[in-house]
């Protein structure tokens, strides 16, 4: 991998903030239940994701364009080594996923080896980051999904405008 110098970090800081994903997914299988961290970069240019790659490891995942949307590529961190490699490295720089990725280095230095059984309680404080970051991903008034009337947040008061000049629910 490339040296990781102040300024791609800073550049990747940013990438995160706009683009990217950080990410709890909790799978009940047959043989337990099992949590996935991971980062993720969804752009429409291949350039900026293979340097990605190139430079901080991970994966490249191709998505065919649909009707509304055109063909995108994905770069994806969930190797929880590389992945705290990552996030530290930018955790001066980011500003609006500060909160989600220093959840996320915790987690990964309370369980650093995923895809293994774990005891009751484990699982039980594992769940606890689960929630805490379904929490700290949650977008407030303004955003997308709660204009889509998302449960995770109330609507101000009718007639009161959110930040933004974006009116409010039932407006």
């Amino acid at each position: 991998k490339s040296v990781k110098t102040a300024e791609s970090l800073a550049y990747l800081a940013g990438i995160i903030d706009g683009e990217g994903s950080i990410c709890f997914t909790k799978s009940n299988r047959p043989d337990g239940v099992y949590y996935t961290v991971f980062l993720t970069v969804k752009m429409t240019d291949k350039t900026v994701t293979n340097w990605l790659q190139e430079s901080f490891g991970g994966n490249i995942y191709e998505n065919a364009a649909t009707d509304v949307q055109e063909e995108t590529c994905s770069w994806r961190v969930s190797r929880r080594e590389v992945l705290s490699s990552v996030l530290k490295g930018v955790l001066p720089y980011l500003k609006t996923k500060k909160l989600p990725a220093l959840i996320t280095l915790e987690f990964c230095e309370k369980f650093p080896v995923g895809g293994v059984k774990r005891t009751e309680e484990a699982l039980a404080e594992m769940d606890k980051y689960y929630e805490f970051m379904k929490v700290a991903n949650a977008r407030g008034p303004g955003s997308a999904s709660w204009r889509r009337g998302s449960p995770r947040i109330s609507a101000p008061a009718p007639g009161r405008r959110c930040s933004g000049g974006r009116p409010t629910r039932g407006q």
